[in-house]
């Protein structure tokens, strides 16, 4: 239901003109407080990575090894809406395909149903990974992906959008030239 149409149902409802406004002007701020989180949450998303999520590869009993936590974080727009079930998967990867999988858990939640993967390419270009094209219902849905297409060893950032542009969520993902066999041979691969 839109700001809107609630602001009328209330007016409709018989209550003063004052308290009319006043709840406006409570909806008015409530939206306002969603945008300055949206907006803090590009700023993070953005910024340097400082940590990789480690996922061994299934070969070798796809363990989670150590979590970032500011890694596949939701953002405030889309806050009970989805979550990332599953981070990148193997990380660090070689050549293996790199999976995704996430829970939509609202229906009709995602703008357009559509849900795009992307990532900075060499020549710092926005490349789209991979995307889900029907995320309005309710399930699992799961993004896959070369490591190939990155192009360079080395961090990279990952971002999941809805249709519109809209940030839903990011992390990292560390690509090497040789896979990790066990949890402390891949975090020491990543630097930790």
């Amino acid at each position: 239901m839109s700001v809107l149409s609630s602001v009328i149902r209330i007016q409709r409802s018989g209550l003063p003109r004052a308290c009319v406004a006043g709840l406006f002007l409570l909806f008015l701020l409530a939206g306002c407080d969603t945008q300055e989180a949206q907006n803090a949450f590009v700023d993070e998303a953005n910024a340097l990575p400082a940590g990789v999520t480690v996922i061994l590869d299934d070969s070798f009993g796809g363990a989670i090894c150590r979590e970032d936590a500011d890694d596949w974080r939701i953002a405030p727009v889309y806050n009970g809406v989805v979550f990332v079930d599953r981070p990148p998967a193997p990380n660090p990867v070689s050549g293996a395909l790199v999976t995704i999988t996430l829970r939509v858990l609202q229906f009709d939640r995602i703008r357009n149903g559509e849900l795009v993967l992307r990532a900075f390419g060499a020549a710092n270009t926005l490349l789209e990974l991979d995307t889900i094209l029907d995320a309005s219902a309710p399930g699992e849905h799961i993004f896959q992906f070369s490591p190939s297409l990155l192009s360079v060893n080395g961090i990279h950032r990952l971002f999941i959008f809805d249709s519109f542009g809209e940030l839903v969520s990011y992390g990292d993902l560390f690509v090497v030239a040789q896979p990790a066999p066990n949890c402390s041979a891949a975090i020491t691969m990543i630097g930790g």
